[in-house]
């Protein structure tokens, strides 16, 4: 497998992209809470993010006089988007290079295009043995990724853009067990709300398989317990596993058992 010609070019680079709102109406509190700057290094801009999200949130507060009383993150929960974004890239100039029109530069750009085209057809897919770097070759392979973070700097999502498709991956779902945590047929709730149950359809399956290595989502099929009204087929979720917990056991009542009984049919 060739090495990313990206890579071989040039160091990346990390935006920060940020907005202050008010959560309540939805609309940017102010022109000035735009911010966008540009590092070298992530943890770099990771603690910008972080300490302009801050500053922009004290800003809001003492504009929201009637909940000065709330302790900070009540107050960013119930009145703020308090999420800012981290895009790591490489430079335009690389990426776009094709603007120029010496044979040197279309050649290459040539050489970049047949090797995208190759790592994203499912006809040849990219070889992985138990060895390979899955979160490393996935990264390399992106033309950027995005990273949302909250306003202590701790990482909600990740979205890789690669071959005109996003896919929401965190670095747990590279990992050997990913995908196999709950089985088919397993009852499972989510984290923020443990009431909710949901039964387990199918899952996503293991991520060291090549033929799916590019369109892979660490996602559940999951029925949720709902109301029962007529014998037909259920709808159906795909939910992330990082927001999923096995179900602790508790006696069921009697309309979740009924509920279970008829989902299990359609296993």
């Amino acid at each position: 497998m060739m090495d990313n010609p990206f890579a071989a070019y040039s160091t990346k680079i990390y935006t920060v992209f940020l907005w202050a709102y008010n959560d309540c109406m939805w609309e940017r509190c102010d022109p000035s809470s735009f911010f966008c700057e540009v590092y070298d290094r992530m943890e770099l801009a990771v603690q910008a993010g972080k300490e302009e999200l801050t500053r922009q949130i004290e800003r809001l507060k003492e504009e929201f006089t009637a909940d000065q009383n709330k302790s900070f993150d009540v107050f960013v929960k119930d009145k703020v988007n308090y999420l800012f974004m981290v895009k790591e890239q490489y430079p335009k100039h690389i990426l776009w290079a094709n603007s120029r029109d010496d044979k040197e530069s279309q050649d290459w750009i040539k050489e970049c295009q047949n090797w995208a085209r190759q790592l994203i057809c499912s006809n040849n897919p990219v070889p992985i043995t138990p060895e390979t770097n899955l979160y490393q070759l996935c990264s390399q392979q992106s033309e950027y990724i995005e990273y949302r973070l909250d306003y202590t700097g701790a990482l909600i999502s990740r979205l890789e853009l690669r071959g005109g498709g996003g896919y929401y991956r965190m670095p747990s779902d590279y990992e050997e067990d990913a995908g196999v945590k709950f089985a088919a047929g397993q009852v499972v709730c989510l984290r923020s709300e443990p009431k909710k149950l949901y039964l387990v359809g199918a899952n996503a399956g293991r991520l060291r398989d090549a033929r799916n290595v590019f369109t892979w989502e660490n996602e559940y099929l999951l029925y949720p317990f709902e109301q029962i009204e007529c014998d037909c087929i259920p709808d159906y979720d795909h939910i992330h596993e990082s927001e999923l917990e096995a179900y602790d056991g508790q006696e069921y009542n009697y309309l979740q058992k009924m509920q279970l009984q008829f989902l299990q049919q359609y296993l």
